[in-house]
C-alpha cells in the first residue's frame, strides 16, 4: 500500500531519466536507464488501468473490466517494448507468500474492497442495461502503457479483476514464446531465432514473501531501476546506484531518426535514487524518514528531516523502529535450485499455504493454517461465491496435508473471505485418509462425467434454455445484465479456480499415505490435467458481444456441465467440515441496518436464524 504521502513529499527530488538507447537528440546530458528490475504486481495493474482508461465510455463498470487475457497480453506488449528500446530486465518478481505480520494489512484491504462491492451493488441494484454490456475484445496499442489519460471514474466502482495477476505469471513462464507474440504485434519479431523460446520464463519469479524486497536486493546488487507503483521501495536500501521509477511517471517521446525503416517510441520518465535524496536531505537514510511518515502522515517534511538528523546523532533504535526496519530487510526465504525444481509454478493462494508447512514465520500458530480469497465481483448482500466449492477445497488441503508425517499434519485451514461487507474466516477441517477417499470419489466421478461430456459434446441431457443460452453468448440470462448474471459467474469462477488449486495441491503432495489415497491422487490429476490455462479459466462466461475465439470454446462446454455443481440441493451443509467463526446470522448492510434500527424493525430471533437462501441462477435459468 505504500508509506502514505512519501512520494509527495520527495517529488522535488525527482529527475528525468530516458529508458533504453535511444534519446531525443536535443543536446540534453540525461541519464539513460538500460536495467531494470520489476515489481510483478506493479506491472500487472499498471496494464489493467491502462487497458482500462481505453474502454467505451457508455459502459458500466462490470462490463469495462479487463479480462484477465487482455491485462496479459498488455504485459506483453510493454516488456516486448522495452526490449525493443535496449532495456534489459533482470528479473519481474510477484509475492508468493506475505508474513504473519500482513496479515492485518491484507484484511484490511480486503474489507475496503469488500465495501466498494457493497456500494458498487447498492447503487445499481437493478442491474445494467444492456446496452453498457456490449463490448468487443480490447486490441490495446503499445502506445496507450505510457501515456496519461483520464479515467471514467464509474471505472473505479468495482474491486479489481482477481485473478488477472496469476494469470500473467502463468503467461510469463508458459505461454509467451516468441511465435505467440509475433501473433499479437503483426510481424518478425527482431534478433530470434528460435520462435519457442520464452523470453520472459526465466526471470520470472513467485518468491516467498513480499516482491519488494527481492526486487531491492536485486537493484542493489545490479545498480538497476526498479519499475514499480509502490512508494515503500524508496525506503528500501537499493545501494549507490539502485533506483526507482514509478510506472506512471514513463511517458513516450518521438525520436527522430530510423530503425530499419521503422520510428521507434522512445521512453521517458522520473527517478529517485533513494541514497542521492538522502544526502540531499542530511540524514543516513530515508529509512528513519518513512518510519517518521508511517507514524504521522501530516507532519512535515522539514520536521521530519530534524526528527531523522537527531535519532541518526543519538542512534536511537525504538522497539517500533527495529519492527519497522524488519518489513525491509533482506529476503530471509529465498528459494533453493532444488526447490525451484521439485515444484512446479504454484499461484499464490497455493504457495502461501505450502510455505506454512516449511517456513515456521509464515505459520506461528501451530496447528493452524491461514488461506485469504480473493474479494470476486459478485452480489454483496449474497452468500460469497467461494462457498460453491469448499468441498473441493477441502479435498487439495486435505491430500496436501496428508502427504506429511504425523507430526508435521495440521488440523484447520482458516480461511477468509467475503461475508457481506465484512472479511471473516471459516475453518475448514482437514480429513483423516478414511474421511477423505469417499468426498475425492464423488468429486473425481463428477470430474470424468464432466470430461467425458466435453470430448464427446454430448450435452443433451443438460438444459438448454434461451436464458442460459444467452448467458453463454452475451454474459447475461435476460433482457440486461444483472446482479445474479454476475453472481452466477463468480461461482463459476471460484469452482474453476478451486479445481485449479485442487490440481496444484496434488502436483506438490508426496507419495507418502495410504494406496488409497495414492491412487486417487494420480487419477484426480489425470483428469485435471485437461483444465485450459488460467486466462481462458478466468475469462468464463464474460461474453464479449457474443464472440468466443477457437480456443475458448472447450471451457463454454465445461461450463455448462458443471451447472450441475450449483444446484440448489448442494447448498446446504452436509457436514460439520466447515464451521463459520462468526454469528452465522444472514448479512444486512450496515446501511440497512441502521435503517431498521432507525424505524424500530429489528429482525426477530426467528428471523435471524433463517438460513440465507439456497437458490441461485442455476435454478432461475432452469425456469421456464
Amino acid at each position: 500500500m505504500g508509506i502514505p504521502r512519501l512520494k509527495g513529499h520527495l517529488l522535488r527530488y525527482e529527475e528525468t531519466v530516458w529508458l533504453g538507447d535511444s534519446t531525443p537528440n536535443n543536446g540534453e546530458n540525461t541519464r539513460k536507464i538500460t536495467s531494470v528490475v520489476i515489481d510483478g504486481p506493479a506491472l500487472v495493474y499498471h496494464a489493467y488501468y491502462s487497458v482500462l482508461a481505453t474502454m467505451e465510455q457508455h459502459l458500466n463498470p462490470f462490463s469495462a473490466q479487463p479480462s484477465s487475457d487482455e491485462v496479459s497480453t498488455g504485459v506483453m506488449k510493454i516488456l516486448l517494448h522495452l526490449r525493443n528500446i535496449g532495456v534489459t530486465v533482470e528479473k519481474i518478481y510477484f509475492d508468493g507468500a506475505l508474513p504473519e505480520s500482513k496479515r492485518e494489512t491484507r484484511i484490511e484491504r480486503m474489507r475496503k474492497l469488500a465495501s466498494k462491492l457493497e456500494l458498487a451493488c447498492l447503487a445499481k441494484e437493478r442491474g445494467f442495461k444492456s446496452g453498457t454490456a456490449q463490448r468487443s475484445r480490447a486490441r490495446p496499442d503499445t502506445e496507450i502503457f505510457f501515456s496519461r489519460r483520464s479515467m471514467n471514474p464509474k471505472f473505479y466502482d468495482l474491486p479489481d479483476n482477481p485473478l488477472m495477476v496469476a494469470t500473467v505469471v502463468e503467461d510469463l513462464k508458459y505461454r509467451w514464446d516468441w511465435e505467440s507474440i509475433r501473433l499479437y504485434n503483426h510481424g518478425s519479431i527482431e534478433g530470434v531465432s528460435n520462435l519457442t523460446e520464452r523470453p520472459w520464463a526465466d526471470i520470472t519469479e513467485v518468491v516467498l514473501g513480499e516482491a519488494d524486497i527481492y526486487c531491492a536486493e536485486t537493484a542493489r546488487e545490479r545498480g538497476s531501476a526498479v519499475l514499480t507503483g509502490d512508494s515503500d521501495l524508496l525506503v528500501h536500501d537499493l545501494g549507490p546506484r539502485g533506483s526507482v521509477i514509478f510506472l506512471d511517471s514513463i511517458e513516450r517521446y518521438e525520436v527522430s531518426g530510423t530503425k530499419n525503416g521503422l520510428l521507434p517510441l522512445g521512453l521517458r520518465a522520473t527517478e529517485m535514487c533513494p541514497c542521492k535524496i538522502a544526502k540531499q536531505l542530511g540524514v543516513k537514510s530515508l529509512q528513519r524518514v518513512g518510519y517518521e511518515l508511517k507514524r504521522d502522515p501530516y507532519m512535515k517534511l522539514s520536521m521530519i528531516t530534524e526528527l531523522a538528523k537527531s535519532d541518526d546523532e543519538k542512534k536511537e533504535t525504538s522497539s517500533s523502529y527495529i519492527a519497522f526496519l524488519n518489513e525491509y530487510t533482506s529476503c530471509a526465504y529465498r528459494a533453493s535450485e532444488e526447490d525451484s525444481k521439485e515444484f512446479p509454478l504454484l499461484d499464490s493462494k497455493v504457495s502461501e499455504l505450502v510455505a506454512q508447512y516449511y517456513h515456521p514465520g509464515f505459520s506461528p500458530d501451530g496447528d493452524v493454517l491461514y488461506s485469504y480469497l480473493p474479494v470476486m465481483i459478485e452480489k454483496h448482500g449474497r452468500r460469497c461465491a467461494w462457498a460453491e466449492a469448499t468441498d473441493i477445497r477441502t479435498i487439495a488441503y486435505s491430500i496436501f496435508n496428508l502427504s506429511f508425517l504425523e507430526g508435521k499434519r495440521r488440523v484447520t485451514v482458516r480461511e477468509h473471505s467475503r461475508r457481506g461487507e465484512r472479511i471473516a474466516s471459516t475453518s475448514v477441517s482437514l480429513l483423516s485418509e478414511e474421511d477423505l477417499a469417499p468426498l475425492a470419489e464423488d468429486l473425481l466421478e463428477q470430474l470424468n462425467s464432466l470430461l467425458s461430456s466435453v470430448k464427446d459434446q454430448e450435452l443433451s441431457s443438460i438444459p438448454k434454455h434461451r436464458a442460459m443460452k444467452n448467458f453463454f453468448k452475451v454474459g447475461y440470462a435476460g433482457e440486461m445484465l444483472k446482479w445474479d448474471d454476475i453472481h452466477l459467474r463468480a461461482q463459476i469462477l471460484c469452482t474453476l479456480y478451486s479445481l485449479r488449486m485442487l490440481k496444484q495441491f496434488l502436483q506438490v503432495s508426496s507419495l507418502s499415505g495410504g494406496a488409497r489415497v495414492q491412487r486417487l491422487r494420480k487419477q484426480l490429476l489425470d483428469v485435471l490435467s485437461e483444465l485450459p490455462p488460467l486466462r481462458i479459466l478466468s475469462d468464463a462466461g464474460i461474453g464479449f458481444s457474443g464472440t468466443i475465439e477457437s480456443h475458448d470454446k472447450d471451457i463454454s462446454h465445461i461450463i455448462n456441465v458443471m451447472f450441475e455443481r450449483l444446484g440448489g440441493d448442494q447448498h446446504q451443509e452436509k457436514n460439520d467440515r466447515v464451521q463459520p467463526e462468526d454469528d452465522g446470522q444472514p448479512y444486512l448492510s450496515n446501511n440497512k441496518k441502521r435503517k431498521r434500527e432507525k424505524k424500530g424493525l429489528n429482525l426477530p430471533p426467528a428471523a435471524r436464524q433463517r438460513p440465507i437462501p439456497s437458490r441461485n441462477m442455476y435454478d432461475i435459468l432452469q425456469e421456464e
